[in-house]
């Protein structure tokens, strides 16, 4: 039997596992006003996504685009890839560091462990 523990994905199917938040698309842009980073007027989803990912690209923490938005809802999943955990940290200590990370982003922010796939 072959085991396989690397992420998996084709092109009819994404997959990710992290321990964050999910955000909406004005929470994201107040939060990156609010470190002075330039949104452009009328700013796509894309620019959001690439904003935020060039903001976290010198952490671990993985932005994700909700694919199931409505046309009223843009939404992101931001957090980190749970078994990222450090050898020496305690599942609380992960939390806890990613925890305070979103909240920055937004203090009523609750994160959870997120698990999606989505089929194309």
């Amino acid at each position: 039997m072959k085991v396989r523990f690397g992420f998996v994905s084709n092109s009819s199917s994404t997959s990710f596992c992290l321990y964050g938040a999910d955000i909406d698309i004005s929470t994201a842009i107040n939060f990156l006003k609010s470190k002075g980073i330039e949104i452009p007027d009328n700013p796509t989803v894309s620019d959001i996504i690439t904003l935020l990912k060039e903001y976290f690209k010198d952490t671990e923490f993985l932005v994700e685009m909700d694919a199931q938005f409505s046309s009223d809802y843009y939404g992101f999943f931001i957090g980190y890839d749970p078994f990222k955990i450090g050898l020496d940290e305690t599942g609380k200590q992960f939390k806890e560091s990613v925890d305070n990370v979103l909240k920055s982003i937004n203090p009523n922010i609750k994160c959870i462990n997120i698990i999606k796939q989505y089929n194309n």
